[in-house]
């Protein structure tokens, strides 16, 4: 198996995004991504030249309480434009792909069981967090991809949400179940 743990950099007024800190916590060799279409699809490629087989993407939602699981990328791009300026939409992000592709990462029970360490998300919006999860699932099956929204660290402290992430990638991991 071969991880990757991505986060991204600044955007508007984040300017420092959790989800670069956590994924630099979590993996000795994470990509954190500008937030662009451009560096999206430039990681997916990278990926599948670099033969990853899993990837937890990370990304801040600022109206988060807590870890959001996204159970699904969406074919849905907003009208907002990324950090180079660049607008794809509204409109979907692949006009002749499905509607709607489900998180491959995220099939585990535990992960999908109610509890306090995380929350599930039917919808991981619809700017570039979205953008590259639907992407990874359309363009590259072979990997297990999911993604996960952070809160700010002023909603849910960073340690704490180091340790919930930890646990998620445990239990991502394990080749058992862990009860």
């Amino acid at each position: 198996m071969r991880w990757l743990i991505s986060g991204f950099g600044p955007f508007l007024d984040v300017l420092d995004n959790p989800s670069a800190r956590l994924a630099r916590s979590v993996s000795d060799e994470p990509a954190i991504l500008d937030v662009s279409f451009a560096a999206a699809e430039e990681q997916v490629e990278q990926a599948r030249r670099d033969g990853v087989t899993h990837w937890l993407m990370l990304g801040v939602k600022s109206q988060a309480q807590n870890l959001c699981v996204e159970l699904y990328g969406r074919n849905l791009i907003g009208k907002s434009p990324d950090v180079r300026g660049e607008v794809r939409g509204p409109g979907p992000i692949h006009p002749a792909g499905p509607s709607i592709l489900a998180s491959s990462l995220f099939a585990r029970d535990e992960v999908l069981r109610p509890q306090r360490s995380w929350n599930l998300s039917s919808s991981a919006g619809s700017y570039l967090c979205n953008f590259l999860l639907y992407t990874c699932l359309e363009r590259a099956p072979e990997i297990q991809a999911g993604f996960v929204h952070v809160p700010l660290e002023s909603t849910l402290p960073l340690a704490t949400q180091q340790r919930r992430l930890k646990r998620l990638l445990r239990l991502l991991q394990s080749p058992e179940p862990i009860r």
